[in-house]
């Protein structure tokens, strides 16, 4: 259940009206720009640094704080009273069984400080709800990782095991491409070698041919030279 914050007696807090007195107590010191002033705001005033809600400040309306010392002084009073503004405001919606969510106040450019849209009041049991709500799928969300990353690390190891057969095939392809090389070479050279051999061979049975041819003509000169 969410309720407006309008239910609460402090409401949004606004900067007083200045009067037409002057302030008695105006800080002296100057700052050259808005950045060196609101550092000094949050060096001095709890509320700009607290955790637990946020406090945003118009550069705007720094400016004019920084040239008009009353305004200055109606501001830092503000933000000297927002933690206290802020433990009542709490303690009030935890006695109704209620939390304030998203708390932050804003002073706009005239210095007028209300809370955020964003800022609501809901229930606890609500809250209860929905933070069972978040856990309940925050464990889905885990379960749904956990199952990702085992099916992810699944699928990595299938794709090594694709890659290491894709390397055994290729290192297998490679090695018969290399003993088909090897055994090509090997046929080539026993061709030369035969050829070789075929080739002195048929020289060496031609000579001797020669030879025979040669001795059976000197063996029929001789005859016929003796016959004459």
């Amino acid at each position: 259940m969410q309720v407006g914050l309008s239910d609460y007696a402090m409401g949004n807090v606004y900067m007083r009206s200045m009067n037409h007195k002057s302030v008695e107590e105006k800080s002296s010191k100057k700052y050259d720009d808005v950045s060196a002033y609101y550092a000094y705001l949050k060096d001095k005033y709890s509320c700009l640094t607290d955790p637990d809600y946020k406090v945003t400040i118009s550069p705007a309306f720094l400016e004019k704080c920084i040239k008009d010392p009353e305004k200055a002084e109606l501001m830092e009073r503000s933000l000297a009273h927002l933690p206290i503004d802020h433990q009542n405001m709490t303690s009030f919606w935890s006695a109704q069984g209620a939390e304030v969510v998203n708390e932050q106040w804003i002073f706009d450019e005239n210095g007028n400080c209300g809370g955020s849209t964003s800022m609501s009041v809901v229930s606890k049991k609500s809250s209860a709800v929905n933070n069972m709500k978040s856990s309940t799928k925050n464990e889905r969300n885990e379960k749904k990782s956990t199952a990702q990353r085992i099916y992810d690390r699944k699928r990595q190891e299938r794709k090594l095991i694709e890659e290491r057969q894709a390397e055994r095939n290729r290192v297998k392809e490679q090695t018969k491409e290399k003993w088909l090389e090897d055994q090509q070479l090997k046929d080539q050279t026993e061709k030369k070698k035969l050829k070789k051999q075929t080739y002195q061979k048929l020289a060496a049975e031609e000579f001797q041919a020669r030879t025979q041819n040669t001795d059976r003509a000197i063996s029929a000169y001789e005859k016929n030279v003796m016959r004459a």
